[in-house]
């Protein structure tokens, strides 16, 4: 798999730089498309995988005192999420692996789900410190006392047939989205 440098500062700025506000102009610059991000992201081989699965199991099934209290408080059962990832991953083989972001994004949800500021999973390189943003804004607005969510503005040089300001957003991934509002 070819790397990339996100941070590379050879290729042309993207077009919506010129539009942001000033404070915020340096750290967009470095913005590379989702895509390119993903095709250059994440190296961990199965291994690899199977041992930091092995490590939280560790972490959480030995270590954690409050493990019993949480799993009671918030019916969660970290630890037995961790096994079938586990046996999900002795069954996988390096060719059939899912991409690593969701490999990152199941184990920061087992963290999260005990909802304890104590365990914490923190992103390796090259996720950690990144962020997604979309180039268009959304507003609310009220329209017989019922809530509703239309495009208000979009970063330059952004075109989709059929949307742009004005454009009433009714689901947001798959959620109406006023629910989506609400759970966020």
């Amino acid at each position: 798999m070819a790397t990339i440098d996100l941070h590379d500062r050879t290729a042309p700025p993207p077009p919506f730089l010129a539009e942001v506000a000033e404070s915020v102009r340096e750290q967009l610059a470095a913005s590379v498309e989702l895509p390119q991000f993903l095709r250059g992201a994440g190296t961990l081989t199965l291994d690899e995988r199977v041992l930091l699965v092995e490590q939280a199991t560790v972490l959480l099934e030995q270590n954690y005192v409050h493990l019993p209290l949480k799993v009671a408080m918030h019916a969660v059962n970290p630890v037995q999420r961790l096994r079938l990832l586990r046996t999900r991953l002795a069954r996988s083989d390096t060719a059939a692996m899912e991409p690593e972001c969701l490999f990152h994004a199941e184990l920061s949800s087992i963290f999260h789900s005990v909802r304890d500021l104590h365990t914490n999973y923190l992103l390796p390189a090259p996720f950690a410190g990144m962020f997604a943003f979309l180039p268009f804004q959304v507003e609310e607005y009220f329209a017989d006392g019922e809530a509703r969510f239309v495009v208000a503005r979009m970063v330059a040089g952004l075109s989709a047939p059929g949307f742009g300001p004005g454009a009433e957003v009714t689901h947001w991934s798959g959620i109406p989205v006023g629910r989506a509002v609400e759970w966020n």
